[in-house]
């Protein structure tokens, strides 16, 4: 337990950049890959309904909620592992 917090001490920087370069990214790629509407087929008809607003919103804060945790958990995981690697050389 104790080397958990150390960790996050000695990082505590590197973590909260990548927390926010993986929020704006995953901003960045929700809004240029997620559609603000759907198509929707039934019966063989095409129905398109839109997504309001406060649902888009939502979907896009969603998207890089997700990228960022992940962006976060893989600079972690890459630093850990980058720190034992350089200390079984030694």
């Amino acid at each position: 337990m104790e080397r958990t917090f150390n960790f996050l001490e000695i990082h505590e920087r590197k973590i909260v950049k990548a927390l926010l370069y993986g929020f704006v990214i995953g901003l960045c790629l929700g809004i240029l890959l997620h559609p603000g509407m759907y198509v929707r087929g039934a019966d063989g008809t095409k129905v398109a309904s839109g997504l309001t607003a406060f649902e888009y919103v939502m979907q896009l804060l969603r998207i890089s909620i997700i990228s960022s945790l992940l962006v976060t958990l893989l600079t972690m995981l890459y630093t850990r592992n980058k720190k034992n690697k350089t200390n079984n050389e030694l």
